[in-house]
């Protein structure tokens, strides 16, 4: 762990603020911490219980059959009347809540002997308090957010025939003192409470991974398709109608426009737009792409600078431009044909020489986390995968038909013949090998056979760190664009996302982004699957900050707002419309200014660096992020780089992004100085 994300990362650097004395005063947190612990109401419109007829299938898409469902991306309101009703719903009174899965091994139901919630008999509820984890703040104007333990389930027969151990283990050996850093309480509710329990919400078109309901299961929170209740959505995208619902409480697993990147035609556009703006060097990130048929002319150009050779094969590579799992891709020697009709594809050149292990082409996945956009703040998580091809890798030239030899996509290789039986084989022999291996297995590969040892790994990390830098500044302007149109809150702080990015080292150690997965695939059908995605989950919802509030009273301060009870991130004060320019940008403004970056907050002889209470939040959260991030590491803010990227913000850097790399370069002049 570097010292930007030590345990004590948020040793009040940021300012208090007068008038402000606490951020969250509807957090459960803070209410328990004043003593009120036992105030939460037992009544008709705080209580629900379980209707067997509601479950959610493990594996398979959440549906939405009634179309009443606004998190729902195929949403078609029935009338604007209707739509603003649902956008602007309060509490309801009547909740079916509480789905199981196909298996029934969700936590405990609620009580059954309750009443339904249409007014029918008596009502009888238990009083049983349920207590969640929390990380304990590090500033005194935060609040507690929730802490989710890793949960592995129980064993599978593979789990135990796997010659590394049973998923726990995994980890044990590989981290073995995994947020070690972090201090631990709990808050306690009556367990029938719905205005104080912690729900989330699988959203509808999203698949119902029992990885991802686990998890959420694990720090002790309940499933709801309600809109309005649920602290956290596990969504297939951030509708508009989500987005300006949202309260202070609740987040959403998406950003609105990364579609951006998650798409291979427009992440070759957003690229070649940063090509053309900073020129090729800096941003020569992907492979080389063109759109088909529409860069025809661009392609037959690149043909004729690198002509076809015995001695060196033009080899192009051909991709729909909005599809998974290695469906449709074929490789093609020299000028591929042009597809028919509204077909379009993305051509890219071929990486002709991989870096290779035992002979075989590979490539990693690598999981992201956003936490914001404005400011921009990425996270990469320690462990991913490493996909390897199912056969050894001929040349760039030789067998194009055999994906198997060429393609490292899992999906296309874990049905392989070859694959069969492949454990404990050769790796040296023609026979198959395990074709997958976690990122901690290649770092001790390259650290023993690499010619560069541990700088092998080194090398390939800091170049995995530029190229996944890069990529988000690409669409980091069409994101705040979009934030500011769609969110209820103008800087985005209740969405976050998870990216799967595929990336692959050439046999010069340079790293190319292949591709950008908006939802990773989750399933977890090997031993080492469930030990990486078991704990990147838990680590990526503690990360994120989920806090446990009172509905009720959230509600009420948003209908009657002060500065005292919420600050909210997005209210913009003239100051904070302005840009910072470092370098030459493509698209200047007349707010856009030319200052060094701050070194202390609040100084009255600098106007610049006076903080609004909603700017102090946007830093305390930053810091109470850094300080939950475990298996993360922030790659941008980061001390050592955040200078070299402020040029590559296509319209200036936000105010919020020069206070948060400002105050990243303040903490490490503090740690020195310490």
């Amino acid at each position: 762990m570097s010292a930007e994300q030590s345990s004590d990362a948020g040793a009040l650097l940021v300012p208090a603020v007068p008038g402000v004395p606490c951020f969250y005063p509807q957090s459960l947190w803070c209410d328990q911490q004043d003593g009120h612990a036992d105030t939460d109401a037992m009544d008709s419109k705080s209580t629900y219980r379980l209707l067997a007829s509601q479950r959610l299938e493990v594996g398979k898409y959440v549906l939405d059959l009634k179309n009443d469902d606004y998190s729902n991306p195929k949403y078609k309101p029935r009338s604007a009347s209707t739509a603003t009703s649902r956008t602007n719903s309060t509490t309801r009174d009547t909740v079916r809540s509480l789905s199981r899965t196909k298996s029934e091994d969700y936590h405990s139901a609620l009580s059954s002997d309750s009443a339904s919630l249409d007014g029918e008999g008596p009502r009888r509820v238990s009083i049983v308090k349920a207590t969640y984890p929390v990380v304990e703040p590090l500033y005194p104007s935060s609040s507690a957010s929730l802490f989710f333990p890793i949960y592995y389930g129980k064993p599978s027969a593979k789990d135990r025939l796997d010659p590394r151990g049973l998923p726990q283990h995994i980890n044990e050996v590989l981290h073995p003192n995994d947020r070690s850093n972090l201090t631990l309480s709990s808050v306690s509710v009556q367990k029938d409470n719905l205005n104080r329990m912690c729900l989330y919400k699988i959203g509808p078109g999203a698949v119902a991974f029992r990885v991802v309901m686990k998890a959420f299961e694990a720090a002790g929170c309940e499933y709801t398709p309600s809109n309005d209740l649920f602290n956290i959505i596990w969504a297939k995208r951030a509708t508009p109608q989500t987005l300006a619902a949202l309260t202070p409480y609740q987040k959403v697993n998406h950003f609105p426009g990364t579609w951006g990147l998650g798409r291979k035609d427009s992440l070759a556009v957003n690229v070649g737009k940063m090509k053309r703006a900073f020129g090729e060097a800096p941003f020569d990130i992907v492979p080389v792409s063109f759109l088909l048929p529409n860069q025809k002319n661009e392609l037959l150009r690149d043909a004729e600078q690198q002509p076809d050779t015995p001695e060196n094969p033009l080899i192009y590579i051909m991709k729909p431009s909005a599809s998974s799992c290695g469906r449709g891709i074929y490789l093609n020697r020299g000028i591929p044909a042009m597809p028919r009709g509204n077909k379009r594809m993305v051509c890219q050149r071929y990486i002709g020489n991989p870096l290779l292990i035992f002979g075989r082409k590979f490539d990693l996945r690598l999981y992201c986390c956003v936490t914001s956009f404005d400011p921009l703040r990425i996270y990469l998580f320690d462990e991913g995968l490493v996909r390897f091809a199912a056969e050894k890798y001929p040349g760039p030239d030789k067998d194009l038909d055999n994906i198997h030899m060429h393609l490292t996509n899992y999906s296309v290789n874990k049905t392989a013949e070859l694959n069969r039986e492949s454990r404990d084989r050769d790796y040296e022999g023609e026979d198959p090998v395990d074709i997958k291996w976690c990122v901690s297995d290649l770092k001790n590969y390259l650290k023993k056979n690499h010619p560069l040892k541990e700088r092998a790994w080194e090398q390939i990390e800091a170049a995995c760190n530029d190229v996944v830098i890069k990529a988000f500044l690409s669409i980091e302007h069409d994101v705040l664009e979009r934030l500011r149109a769609e969110c209820r809150d103008k800087s985005g702080r209740n969405c976050f996302e998870l990216f799967g990015l595929d990336l692959m080292a050439d046999d010069t150690l340079k790293v190319r982004l292949i591709e950008v997965n908006i939802m990773p695939s989750l399933a977890t059908g090997t031993t080492l699957d469930k030990a990486v995605k078991a704990r990147m989950l838990a680590h990526l919802l503690t990360l994120v900050r989920c806090i446990p509030c009172r509905r009720d009273e959230v509600r009420a301060a948003m209908l009657a707002p002060s500065e005292a009870a919420f600050c909210p991130a997005g209210s913009y004060t003239p100051i904070a419309d302005r840009s910072y320019r470092f370098g030459t940008h493509p698209f200047s403004s007349a707010r856009s200014v030319e200052r060094p970056l701050l070194r202390r907050f609040n100084d009255a002889e600098d106007k610049d660096s006076l903080l609004t209470p909603a700017e102090a939040l946007m830093l305390t959260e930053a810091e109470e992020e850094l300080h939950c991030a475990g298996g993360f590491r922030r790659v941008f803010p980061h001390a050592s780089t955040a200078r070299q990227y402020l040029p590559f913000f296509t319209h200036g850097v936000s105010r919020n992004n020069y206070l948060s790399v400002s105050a990243c370069l303040m903490r490490e002049n503090a740690d020195s100085d310490s």
